[in-house]
């Protein structure tokens, strides 16, 4: 009995010192994602709600959950970087629907792949919707040391401005804010968090991307 009291213990205090959600920053995403000069700064919006379903991160085998709470603060950063927003007087509401399906527990390389559907409303009525699919993998080194792969982030300079950077190698590394983003480890569980954290930051980026190409927004 007092052996199970001691292992229930340590469980607990892994899961309050290895944190219980994702971290902000890695939902963040990086300044060259979309154009900034093409915005319009005119629109202003508001996340009203972001529902999830789908596969989960089941906090007793990864210590990590991912709430609503988080993605919907991750979305309105996002958005904030690039565009306005205002919960008193916002002109375009959004709800978010998003459906994860997660790589087995099993699984060395964790992918996470992020069906999304994004509602926008103009003065709460329905303008538009996109549906947007996303898919990150985080890929385990066997063959580094744990102290390397567990440093290891972003393989490439985050300051190049070339269009090959931005248009592609942005997308094939997950869109991260700069360097210090982890995408990989040793560890399994962070591996999982650098997958839906990579699956989540490329879904948003083609979200904002979209969101450009719709010039007529502003005139319905």
């Amino acid at each position: 009995m007092k052996l199970t009291i001691q292992i229930l213990l340590f469980v607990i205090s892994v899961f309050v010192l290895t944190g219980c959600g994702i971290s902000q920053k890695s939902m963040i995403l990086h300044k060259d994602t979309i154009i900034k000069e093409s915005i319009k700064k005119n629109m202003i919006f508001k996340v009203d709600k972001v529902i999830l379903k789908g596969d989960l991160p089941n906090p007793t085998l990864y210590m990590f959950t991912i709430t609503d709470k988080d993605i919907n603060q991750a979305l309105i950063q996002n958005l904030k970087n690039f565009y306005q927003v205002d919960n008193d007087n916002s002109e375009y509401q959004i709800i978010c629907e998003i459906d994860f399906t997660a790589s087995e527990f099993t699984s060395l390389d964790k992918k996470v792949i992020m069906n999304a559907t994004y509602k926008i409303y103009k003065n709460h009525k329905n303008l538009l919707k996109r549906d947007i699919t996303s898919k990150y993998i985080a890929k385990v080194n066997i063959a580094e040391s744990i102290a390397h792969t567990l440093a290891w982030g972003v393989s490439i300079p985050l300051n190049k401005t070339t269009d090959s950077f931005k248009n592609v190698e942005l997308e094939k590394i997950g869109y991260p804010v700069d360097k210090s983003v982890t995408l990989t480890s040793s560890d399994g569980a962070e591996r999982l968090k650098a997958a839906y954290a990579g699956a989540i930051r490329i879904n948003f980026a083609k979200f904002l991307q979209e969101l450009q190409k719709i010039s007529f927004l502003n005139e319905q």
